[in-house]
């Protein structure tokens, strides 16, 4: 048998350029450059997750259903993200905690003199006195709506509509709420009456034909039509499951926290919001928990009592933390509302006016537009910080925020269709939006995952 010398030189060559013990680097997410790590966000398992969303969250016959705090939705679906956050390189762990519960009636009494009439699904909590003007007729849009009812003051009127006879997608500043009745003689009831119209800038509610009829004769015989709107709200004690999901590398002093709210407002499946954002982290967790970067990441999905405009499940966590753990977070990456609408980036440097984020946030909102500008999109909004929102708690510690966020609703940037609304549903993604923003997030953690300072 011949043995080959140039063989065992070679041998003898790696033997000795490895040092005996020597264990190659643990993989890193920016190992193979851009390009790899946008391939690996799947669009099916995006869809996946929020068809999983989507079977877990329902409702009583004839009314939408919902994930609102407190209700077995919600913490089935805590239940299931959970189950999600499965890893051998991540520690899980929930957090239970209690508050008192929300839920507009689908009914709002009103009174006009002495009569008392009924308004139903309520588009928005709706509390003012105000007075009923009759609104434009006709097909379509109403394009005289500002010259026929600028000489009323916008927060105290009401319009009065015939269901689809006027588009209801009237701006901000026209009216304060549109009173739609039924162009027919079928009462509705409290479940049966329609969903209120996609994209209104404006609370909507809807009433019977007989109580529009009726107004309109007040209105024509020069009656007061003054009356005093209150949305009825049952309250009762509940509890919220906030999930995490912890690497077990990284750097403790520089905790990267992501957040999305697993909660939703009353009546609405609440796919877009924020069912995609809870996507979206699901989807970067099974990317990042095959990765070591050099910082801690804190995944968080949070059961916020939406109802009240409350992050309590930010709020409740963030208040029990010790003063180092507080001390230890690098930054807040918060993803709301990804699948439909606008980009939206968190306006981290105030540059578009709003109120700036703490120190560190313009930064972060660079890099995330520096993602969008490299995939050629540039109709990207500034979206404010709102203090009741998750990023209110960690503004609150004074550290950097960012992340994309677009439930915003004003005439230059509409909220996105069917916002808080029932058709909130499957079929209100916009896939191709979630993926692009699913990678966006996905290079902006790989960057700051293995950075020392911001």
């Amino acid at each position: 048998m011949r043995v080959s010398c140039i063989g065992i030189v070679l041998n003898a060559l790696l033997c000795a350029a490895v040092p005996h013990g020597y264990n190659p680097p643990p993989p890193n997410c920016g190992d193979h450059g851009p390009a790899y790590l946008d391939n690996q966000v799947s669009p099916a398992r995006l869809y996946q997750n929020l068809v999983d969303i989507r079977s877990r969250t329902n409702g009583r016959p004839h009314v939408s259903p919902d994930r609102a705090f407190g209700s077995p939705s919600a913490n089935q679906v805590s239940e299931w993200v959970y189950s999600r956050l499965d890893s051998p390189n991540y520690t899980r762990y929930t957090q239970q905690y209690s508050d008192t519960a929300l839920r507009y009636k689908l009914a709002t009494p009103f009174k006009v003199g002495t009569t008392t009439y009924e308004a139903f699904k309520m588009s928005a909590q709706f509390d003012a006195t105000v007075t009923i003007i009759k609104g434009p007729r006709g097909h379509g849009f109403c394009p005289n709506l500002q010259v026929q009812f600028d000489d009323n003051p916008p927060n105290n009127r009401v319009l009065l509509v015939e269901h689809n006879r006027c588009n209801t997608n009237v701006p901000l500043g026209f009216a304060s709420l549109i009173l739609i009745y039924n162009d027919n003689w079928t009462d509705w009831t409290p479940e049966t009456a329609p969903d209120p119209v996609p994209g209104s800038y404006i609370p909507v509610a809807y009433i019977n034909r007989g109580v529009g009829i009726d107004l309109i004769r007040r209105i024509n015989r020069g009656e007061s039509t003054e009356t005093k709107f209150i949305t009825p709200t049952v309250q009762f004690p509940a509890s919220g499951i906030n999930v995490f999901a912890k690497s077990k590398g990284g750097d403790e002093r520089r905790t990267i926290v992501l957040g999305a709210v697993l909660t939703t407002a009353p009546y609405t499946p609440g796919i877009n919001e924020d069912g995609s954002g809870i996507s979206l982290l699901l989807e970067l967790f099974d990317i990042f928990k095959n990765y070591f970067p050099h910082n801690k990441i804190l995944f968080a999905f949070w059961a916020d009592n939406v109802n009240f405009h409350d992050a309590s499940g930010a709020k409740y966590w963030g208040n029990h933390l010790t003063a180092t753990q507080k001390n230890n977070i690098f930054m807040y990456l918060h993803f709301q509302g990804v699948s439909n609408g606008t980009y939206g980036v968190l306006d981290g440097d105030g540059s578009s006016g709003l109120p700036p984020g703490p120190p560190g946030s313009g930064p972060i909102e660079t890099l995330f537009r520096d993602q969008y500008t490299h995939k050629g999109i540039n109709n990207v909004v500034d979206v404010g910080y709102l203090t009741y929102n998750d990023f209110g708690e960690f503004v609150s510690f004074g550290k950097p925020v960012g992340g994309l966020y677009d439930l915003f609703g004003d005439i230059l940037h509409p909220a996105f269709p069917c916002r808080t609304f029932r058709c909130d549903d499957l079929r209100n993604v916009d896939t191709h939006m979630l993926k692009i923003n699913t990678q966006v997030a996905a290079q902006v953690l790989c960057n700051v995952a293995n950075r020392n300072s911001i």
